[in-house]
């Protein structure tokens, strides 16, 4: 309450609004260094655009250092007007247009393809653009789902991604673009326990070590964990922390933090959730009877 308490006292709201919500930034920072903290320093924390496309929150995650993860081609031009350089912009939309494929390219933003035929569609237009992109594969770890079916992407089918069980064609994708130099993976967003979100990541962080001991040292270099640490939103409610998600990460896959590999995280509601407070004005109280 002494956050709205104060938003109230600063004179931007006036007597007919009848509804409020206030972003304590100071907590938003706060929390974005508890993120920075729990991984290595060289870790590009992506925040998901789709949680709070509010240009001044973004802002000030621009300004923190933090990268961009844009789900559609709004939240790239969001990212861009807020102050995010398109060098740390990830462009992950499931369902990539031509044109944007395309302006993605000029742009000169990572890449994380949906299904093998984008990656068919980028090579053609980096090609035809004589460019040589950057691009990660999104890859479904099938192992199973959290407690919200809807949110939940890692079951044996989703619609996001390469099934696992398809290795064998991810692997000829790799054999194919010297370009593909990533893999992507995203179990789920709230409601996903430390224990799958681990597994996802793990099962994924296999499949890079069998590509890499295929080819070269140094084929892949870019491995993107996804967002998907809940946020509190009731009393009582303890979800695990960065520091927390790392120390189960570095036990499962113990070469996951040893520099080989660029990290990207897409984190959203965890970062903003907490800092948000809404409040509305109470014009009257109706009571009736044992109400």
């Amino acid at each position: 309450m002494e956050l709205v308490r104060q938003a109230l006292a600063s004179g931007h709201f006036r007597e007919k609004d009848t509804a409020v919500i206030v972003y304590d930034l100071d907590r938003l920072e706060a929390n974005f260094a508890g993120l920075a903290a729990a991984f290595p320093a060289a870790t590009r924390h992506c925040f998901a655009v789709k949680a709070c496309p509010l240009p001044p929150v973004l802002a000030c995650l621009a300004g923190l250092g933090a990268g961009a993860e844009a789900a559609s081609w709004p939240e790239v031009h969001l990212a861009l007007a807020a102050g995010f350089p398109a060098s740390r912009i990830v462009f992950d939309s499931p369902a990539k247009t031509v044109e944007e494929l395309r302006l993605a390219l000029e742009l000169g933003l990572f890449l994380n393809a949906d299904n093998l035929a984008e990656l068919d569609r980028i090579a053609k237009l980096a090609s035809a653009l004589g460019l040589s992109p950057r691009v990660g594969l999104r890859i479904n770890p099938q192992v199973g789902l959290g407690r919200i079916k809807a949110t939940s992407v890692a079951g044996r089918y989703s619609k996001f991604g390469v099934p696992i069980r398809q290795e064998a064609a991810v692997r000829r994708a790799f054999a194919r673009y010297p370009w593909l130099v990533g893999l992507h993976v995203h179990v789920g967003s709230q409601g996903c326990p430390l224990e799958l979100l681990v597994a996802g990541v793990g099962a994924v962080f296999d499949l890079a070590g069998r590509i890499e001991a295929e080819h070269a040292p140094g084929r892949l270099a870019v491995f993107d964990l996804g967002g998907g640490l809940p946020a509190a939103y009731r009393d009582g409610d303890e979800p695990p922390t960065p520091a927390g998600y790392t120390a189960a990460l570095a036990g499962r896959c113990p070469g996951l933090f040893d520099g080989r590999l660029a990290l990207v995280t897409e984190f959203g509601r965890m970062l903003v959730s907490p800092c948000a407070v809404a409040a509305s004005r109470v014009e009257y109280v109706k009571r009736q009877p044992g109400h």
